[in-house]
């Protein structure tokens, strides 16, 4: 079984990769993007067939633990779109406030523009 956890870490961004075997039939895909005001975003993704193990809210929680505690940041982000339900029930299993509807806040591979809702987690 091969596990490769890449990450990186600038003053503009983080990026956490992760693949736990060699088929790759589990990728989960978490990225951060952090501001000056301590405070950062986490991004995520997961092929379908892994969804709903509870595999992303178990890494997002890591990646909260990590940002409040080693990092020092104070608020957390993440931006899930409307319509995407499986995306929105992690935030909100992690205590995570929505705060508020962006529009079109993101463009989809096929020009379509989604909007986003916004959630946050501050300590």
């Amino acid at each position: 079984m091969a596990h490769s956890v890449p990450t990186s870490r600038t003053p503009s961004g983080c990026a956490l990769t992760s693949r736990t075997s060699s088929s790759g039939s589990f990728t989960p895909n978490v990225s951060g993007s952090i501001s000056r005001w301590r405070s950062v975003e986490i991004g995520y993704c997961l092929r379908e067939e892994q969804q709903g193990k509870g595999i992303m809210a178990a890494a997002v929680r890591t990646l909260c633990d990590l940002a409040f505690g080693e990092m020092g940041m104070r608020r957390v982000e993440i931006r899930c779109g409307t319509g995407n339900l499986p995306s929105n029930r992690i935030p909100q299993r992690l205590g995570f406030l929505r705060s508020h509807v962006e529009l079109q806040g993101e463009q989809l591979s096929d020009g379509e523009w989604i909007d986003l809702n916004v959630y946050v987690l501050e300590r």
